[in-house]
């Protein structure tokens, strides 16, 4: 048997890659969860199914997450645009440190209006609850946030691990103030 010549074999090993390109783009888009959000069907569903919402109850929840979505939805517009207000800042050749804080603090304002319309959706769904429901929220609501928050830390924990020692961040300075 002759071997291969050296272009087929490189063709045949491009086409390889390509073909594991392709499969992992498909994996990764078939198992991302777009639903995790604060209006997706997985926080919803787990919500009314754990709270053990009747259908008068999954109605009027699903009334007060779509209110909840589009109170928000010109919030995160903001957001977008803010924080691209703000990277586009870093391409300028001259800093403007007031405009810089400025924009900084527009980001903080945003983010606390989106914090206080999550407090007061859930506020609404707690009274949406009978009293045996109220009992099992706190726990709901706790695991709810969790799904709906940013990933965990992936910063070492465990034994031995003193995360706020010195010398702990790149740049060697301390975590925190001393005695934490």
């Amino acid at each position: 048997m002759k071997p291969l010549p050296k272009q087929t074999l490189l063709t045949i090993l491009v086409l390889v890659l390509v073909a594991l390109n392709i499969g992992l783009v498909t994996f990764m888009w078939y198992t991302q969860r777009p639903e995790r959000g604060p209006g997706g069907p997985d926080t919803a569903n787990f919500l009314m199914r754990e709270l053990n919402f009747d259908k008068a109850q999954e109605k009027k929840y699903l009334e007060l997450q779509q209110h909840f979505n589009d109170s928000l939805e010109p919030i995160r517009e903001e957001e977008r645009n803010i924080h691209d207000r703000f990277f586009e800042m870093m391409h300028a050749d001259v800093q403007d440190s007031t405009a810089v804080a400025l924009v900084i603090d527009t980001m903080g304002h945003i983010r606390s209006q989106i914090e206080y319309l999550t407090y007061a959706h859930f506020r609404q769904v707690r009274a949406l609850c009978n009293t045996e429901q109220q009992k099992k929220f706190e726990h709901v609501i706790s695991e709810t946030m969790r799904r709906m928050g940013p990933p965990p830390s992936r910063r070492p924990h465990g034994p031995g691990h003193e995360p706020d020692r010195p010398g702990d961040r790149p740049d060697g300075a301390p975590n925190g103030p001393p005695g934490n």
